[in-house]
């Protein structure tokens, strides 16, 4: 599945100059009127890499600081009880479904763009027969408009199963 900068913000949440920056060096796989394109895994990666990372950077300055105030056999028994209670927790809270992992993140965004990218591709030949008829502007953009109206009607539908 191939995105653009305005696409990979749209599915971030990240403002549009942070998106190209951090996808800078990344290879583009091809261009949508003249907007660059780039497979989405490669680039929802180096668009939310860097705030996971500096996160982590945060997490493990303190747990530094508590290391180092604190260093002994004991500490280090409750550092790996409180390891494994966290593992547990994260666990329940993605059984859950508080929790979701990056991959099915990026494995549903990449289905349901395929399937609006699939219907809109299958716009033109759907209604070719009906346009052809049609000699009045605001008639052809009624016509449009149902369809297009159609499609995105089909999509919550599927999103509500």
């Amino acid at each position: 599945m191939h995105l653009s900068i305005r696409e990979l913000q749209e599915i971030t949440g990240r403002d549009w100059r942070t998106v190209k920056k951090r996808i800078e060096g990344l290879n583009s796989v091809g261009k949508k009127r003249n907007a660059l394109l780039f497979e989405s895994k490669d680039a929802i990666e180096k668009v939310l890499l860097p705030d996971l990372e500096e996160k982590i950077k945060l997490k493990l300055k303190n747990l530094d600081g508590v290391a180092k105030a604190a260093y002994s056999s004991d500490f280090d028994d409750h550092r790996i009880k409180k390891a494994k209670a966290d593992k547990l927790e994260l666990e329940l809270a993605e059984k859950r479904k508080e929790l979701v992992r990056i991959d099915e993140v990026v494995e549903e965004v990449e289905n349901k763009l395929s399937v609006v990218r699939t219907s809109f591709l299958a716009l033109p030949s759907n209604c070719a027969t009906a346009l052809s008829i049609i000699v009045e502007p605001s008639e052809i953009e009624a016509e449009l408009s149902e369809q297009v109206n159609m499609i995105l009607a089909e999509l919550s539908r599927e999103d509500d199963e």
